[in-house]
């Protein structure tokens, strides 16, 4: 029955939740409902700074999130990272986040920090050529990134 599943989902977090024990910050990387969720269960505590990063543009944010879920991530966040200023300036003027709140951190990997000989044990390992040219993707398979064209 959904009803009973649900509540023994919510049962199962608030426990969980609870052995963390005392935490400063919560940092929620998606805007999802089981960030929603989590973020419904934590026990109240002035003292905690709630950080969102938020990476969806507003039809994702609205395609993830149902209207309520989406007001409650955004109030229940001291701070929103967005991961451009496409993504800052819909938080703010589409949504209505203080922009003091909003801090754009664009996402990246630092390049420079992975040797180059680990490209080159993957591609033996997967019996790629070393001259073969490459393109790599991570993210989910959702509708709204074209995996189709990829």
């Amino acid at each position: 029955h959904p009803e009973l599943a649900h509540t023994a989902s919510d049962r199962w977090l608030r426990h969980r939740l609870r052995r963390i024990g005392h935490h400063d910050l919560v940092y929620v990387n998606a805007a999802s409902p089981a960030t929603v969720q989590l973020l419904d269960h934590l026990p109240p505590d002035p003292g905690v700074v709630v950080v969102a990063h938020v990476h969806e543009l507003d039809i994702g944010l609205r395609h993830n999130l149902a209207p309520e879920q989406l007001g409650r991530l955004l109030s229940g966040a001291d701070q929103v990272i967005a991961v451009s200023q496409a993504v800052a300036d819909n938080l703010i003027d589409g949504h209505g986040v203080p922009a003091d709140r909003v801090h754009v951190h664009h996402g990246f990997i630092d390049t420079a920090e992975v040797p180059a000989e680990a490209g080159a044990a993957v591609r033996r390992r997967l019996g790629i050529s070393p001259d073969a040219f490459v393109l790599g993707s991570l993210g989910l398979p959702d509708w709204r990134k074209a995996p189709d064209l990829f």
